[in-house]
């Protein structure tokens, strides 16, 4: 039993070193994406392709292919017509 339990901890352990994986409040890398649906949506893309939806998105980095550092706030509270990724509230953005 003993020997399971340290198996599971340590399962556990590695799966949240994943880098995508974000606690309510996180501070990522990502490019400004345009997604041609539903009139137009923006997400955050990471570098493994994992995209959030922001919410209170700067209208002077809505330009497709820049890349920005921002702290984001998860909301899983809401939905989108686009359903392109998470929802995010954009807590701090600047241009990389």
């Amino acid at each position: 039993m003993r020997t399971f339990s340290t198996a599971l901890l340590v399962a556990l352990t590695l799966g949240g070193c994943d880098t995508d994986s974000l606690g309510p409040d996180a501070r990522i890398n990502a490019t400004v994406k345009f997604v041609p649906i539903e009139g137009g949506c923006w997400v955050l893309e990471t570098r493994g392709g994992k995209r959030y939806e922001p919410i209170g998105l700067p209208e002077a980095l809505r330009r497709d292919g820049t890349p920005v550092s921002v702290a984001i706030r998860l909301r899983p509270d809401l939905v989108s017509i686009c359903a392109v990724g998470e929802l995010v509230d954009v807590v701090a953005i600047r241009e990389r």
